[in-house]
C-alpha cells in the first residue's frame, strides 16, 4: 500500500488543514489508491482469488447449497429441550508449537562486510523531496550471501550485509520511513510473496536452488550440507526455493514466448510415463 500504518497514524484533522492545495491533492491521490487497494483485498475470497476455501469467514464455512439439506443449527433447534448436547472429544495435540518445547532459531551472530542504507525518497504525508541531513535509524536486518568472482577472494566467500532503514522528518511535520520493497507475484502461486526483507541473498539463493534443482538434493540434506558454515531452518530453505521460482515466472513466459515465435523448433522424443502409459509432446 502507498501509505504505510505508521503515516496514517500521525495524519489528523490539524495535519491535513495544515497541507497547502497541491500537496493535499496529492495526499488525496495516495489516499484513494490505498481505499482501493483495501477494498479489492476486502472482496477477495476463494471464488474470485487463489484464497484457499479454509479462509471464508466462520459463518460463510459449510454452508449448503442444497435446501433440502437440514444445517446443524436446524437441527439443534429442533433437538429437545434441555437435551445434552454431545460432548467434542478435545484434539489431541494443538497446532503448532508446544509448550515448553525449547526453541530454534540461528545463533551465530556474523561480522558484516559491508552497510546500505535506505532512506525515504519523499515525504509521504506532503509529497515533497527528503533529504538524508537528520535521518535516524529505526529498524533493520542482516542478509547473508555467496560471492565469488573476485581475483582478491578466490572461490566462495560468505558475504554479510547489514541493512538499515531510516526515518527522516519533513518540515509538514511528517516523519517518513523507509520500508522494505515488496514484488508483485503471479496470483496463481498463492502464499508467495518476494521480499527485500530476507536472510537469503541472491547468491545464496542461486546455491539452494542448484542444489534442490539439478542435484535434486532434499530440504533436509540441503540443510545438512549448509549446516558446516550457517543455520538455516527447513521453513528458510523452502520459502528461498518458492520465491525463486516467483522471481523467475516472468522471465519463463518470455522465454516460451521467444521459443514459439522462432523460425525452427526441435522436436524432443523423451517420453515420460504416465499412469503406465509412455507418452511424447508433439
Amino acid at each position: 500500500m502507498p501509505l504505510s500504518d505508521y503515516s496514517l497514524r500521525q495524519m489528523d484533522d490539524d495535519y491535513v488543514r495544515s497541507l497547502e492545495a497541491e500537496a493535499l491533492r496529492g495526499l488525496s491521490l495516495r489516499l484513494l489508491a490505498d481505499i482501493k487497494e483495501a477494498r479489492e483485498r476486502l472482496n477477495q475470497g476463494p471464488g474470485n482469488s487463489s484464497r484457499p476455501p479454509s479462509s471464508r469467514v466462520p459463518w460463510e464455512r459449510g454452508a449448503s447449497l442444497d435446501p433440502t439439506d437440514e444445517s446443524d443449527e436446524a437441527k439443534l433447534d429442533e433437538a429437545e429441550p434441555g437435551a445434552a448436547e454431545p460432548a467434542k472429544t478435545p484434539p489431541a495435540r494443538q497446532p503448532g508449537k508446544q509448550p515448553g518445547t525449547p526453541g530454534i532459531g540461528r545463533t551465530q551472530v556474523f561480522q558484516a562486510h559491508e552497510e546500505r542504507a535506505h532512506h525515504p525518497a519523499v515525504c509521504a504525508g506532503c509529497g515533497e523531496a527528503l533529504e538524508p541531513a537528520g535521518a535516524v535509524v529505526y529498524t533493520g536486518f542482516q542478509a547473508v550471501d555467496l560471492r565469488w568472482g573476485d581475483p582478491a577472494r578466490p572461490g566462495l566467500t560468505l558475504w554479510v550485509v547489514d541493512h538499515r532503514y531510516y526515518e527522516i522528518g519533513c518540515a509538514c511535520g511528517h516523519h517518513t520511513r523507509a520500508e522494505a520493497g515488496r514484488g508483485a507475484v503471479n496470483p496463481l502461486l498463492a502464499g508467495i510473496e518476494l521480499r527485500e526483507w530476507r536472510l537469503v541473498g541472491p547468491g545464496l539463493a542461486a546455491l539452494i536452488v542448484a542444489l534442490s534443482l539439478r542435484f535434486r538434493r532434499s530440504r533436509a540434506r540441503i540443510q545438512e550440507f549448509l549446516d558446516q558454515w550457517l543455520k538455516l531452518s527447513l521453513g528458510t530453505i523452502h520459502q528461498t526455493i518458492h520465491e525463486a521460482s516467483a522471481a523467475v515466472a516472468p522471465a519463463e513466459d518470455e522465454l516460451v514466448e521467444a521459443v514459439l515465435a522462432s523460425g525452427l523448433l526441435h522436436a524432443d522424443e523423451t517420453s515420460w510415463p504416465e499412469r503406465g502409459q509412455l507418452l511424447w509432446l508433439n
